[in-house]
């Protein structure tokens, strides 16, 4: 099978920039952190499930005639990985999306921001059971070095904040997403190097649609939940669709096939950076010396764990 139809151009391009999978992870994990901030600030307005059904069906329809020629060449190849397709779909959509809005309902910034932060930690031991990739001691370091950021940030730079924790049961569903985050970064590592990333976009996406239909359905017919379509849950979707699912999962599917999940998971940290930061410019939150000492700490351990120039993926 000939590969997705790419202009020589283009693909001298990427080949000649072995940056570009970091920035498209860094606007990957962009979009990500938007979508946490808007997903704690609607959680009264549109039901998780009814969200994620939303988001995959708009985000299908939004992309289907731009990569309609790469992926009629490559339907073949991609019926033949539906398994995997459906796993990727499911551990974004169902065990990932949906349970991260559940567990926002009642999960606070604070403590989604520690369990974030636990992804790539998680990413290497999943990476390491399925595909027994392996860790160097520099990126060891750099995992540390982002978590001690990442913290600094959550906690206000006051230790004390960590012993008034109180754990409820959205903590728990949030945890689940950030295991179900990691096991599909290192699941799209196991898809054909020669899908085209938005081909793989597209049929991991619509085996998520598939799978959340039932849970939609039941959301509609068990519970009061229903998305009332206004301004406010119009623009949601569209974000959804478009920013967090579109261009930040086919970034992210990008920046994996190129690097790897090792690499790539240290920028999960980035997150809960960026979503202190829309905090400031958004909730009238002033800039702190802790959040300058956290940005630093999270981004020198990121470039440490990815390790751009000398790591092997």
């Amino acid at each position: 099978m000939s590969d997705p139809p790419i202009t020589p151009d283009a693909s001298s391009f990427i080949e000649r920039s072995p940056w570009l999978p970091y920035v498209a992870l860094a606007l990957s994990m962009t979009f990500l952190g938007g979508s946490v901030v808007l997903g704690r600030a609607i959680r009264a307005d549109i039901p998780p499930m009814g969200l994620v059904f939303w988001r995959n069906f708009i985000a299908v329809i939004v992309i289907l005639p731009f990569v309609y020629a790469p992926l009629r060449q490559q339907l073949p190849l991609l019926l033949r990985h539906w398994k995997l397709l459906l796993l990727i779909g499911f551990t974004n959509s169902v065990s990932g999306q949906a349970l991260l809005l559940l567990g926002l309902h009642s999960s606070t910034a604070v403590t989604a921001g520690l369990i974030n932060a636990t992804v790539p930690a998680i990413t290497v031991v999943v990476a390491w059971l399925l595909l027994r990739d392996t860790i160097v001691k520099r990126q060891g370091f750099g995992f540390v070095v982002a978590l001690v950021g990442v913290a600094v940030i959550v906690v206000r730079g006051d230790i004390g904040t960590l012993l008034g924790l109180q754990f409820v049961l959205g903590d728990f569903w949030v945890q689940v997403a950030a295991v179900s985050y990691a096991t599909n970064s290192v699941l799209i590592k196991q898809a054909a190097p020669e899908l085209n990333p938005f081909v793989l976009f597209t049929g991991s996406t619509l085996g998520g649609l598939t799978l959340i239909i039932p849970l939609y359905a039941g959301e509609m017919l068990f519970t009061d939940a229903r998305v009332d379509f206004n301004l406010i849950t119009v623009v949601t979707v569209l974000y959804y669709a478009i920013f967090s699912s579109i261009l930040a999962l086919s970034f992210l599917i990008f920046g994996i096939k190129r690097i790897g999940p090792n690499r790539a998971s240290p920028f999960s940290y980035i997150v809960p950076v960026l979503t202190g930061i829309m905090a400031i410019a958004f909730l009238g939150e002033t800039f702190e010396l802790y959040h300058a000492a956290g940005i630093v700490l999270v981004l020198g351990g990121v470039y440490l764990a990815s390790e751009m120039s000398s790591a092997k993926s």
